[in-house]
């Protein structure tokens, strides 16, 4: 970085967060929600920003049972080995989406294997999941925030959650982070 000793800092904060998509979104909102003064920083002009989460069909993946998601994501990973506490955590959560939405989103998720109707503007699907012949893939399952996809919904209730803690959260679009400087402690 050019011309370091030239910078004029006017800001201090708790935690900075690379990234106003779906995940960077959600980091920033619960760092805000316990108490830190947060920076987000995206390099997407202001229009743009929202990464793969705004231009995806805004599809959460999720399962109904954590049994037999179990079974599937370890067809899924063989035959290569992996952490099974991590594993667990993951997949606890595919189990609790419906529950997240409702909890942090404040609304009852359109779940596709549940709530799809003919007529519905979602296309009817066989099977979910990417390999239905696998044991435990009949339990694979996507929650959304409406009865849509490919409209961005699920990053435009991100952004709300973030534009809602504009008071913990600021955000700056088109910078890029090329360097990280810290004070040495």
């Amino acid at each position: 970085m050019k011309n370091v000793k030239n910078i004029k800092w006017n800001a201090s904060y708790d935690v900075l967060v690379l990234g106003f998509g779906g995940a960077g979104g959600t980091a920033a909102r619960f760092a805000a929600d316990n108490n830190a003064h947060v920076l987000l920083v995206d390099v997407a002009p202001y229009g743009h920003e929202g990464g793969n989460t705004r231009y995806s069909a805004q599809h959460v993946a999720m399962a109904h049972d954590r049994e037999k998601i179990g079974k599937y994501f370890d067809q899924l990973a063989e035959p290569y080995s992996y952490s099974k506490k991590t594993m667990d955590v993951y997949l606890d959560g595919f189990v609790n989406m419906p529950e997240y939405f409702e909890k942090y989103f404040g609304i009852k998720p359109f779940i596709w294997g549940d709530d799809f109707r003919e007529g519905d503007a979602l296309d009817h699907k066989d099977h979910l999941c990417e390999y239905p012949e696998f044991e435990g893939s009949d339990t694979f399952d996507f929650a959304l925030v409406h009865n849509r996809d490919f409209d961005a919904g699920l990053w435009k209730k991100i952004r709300k959650e973030v534009a809602d803690r504009k008071d913990k959260i600021d955000v700056w679009l088109n910078s890029r982070a090329l360097e990280l400087i810290q004070d040495k402690l």
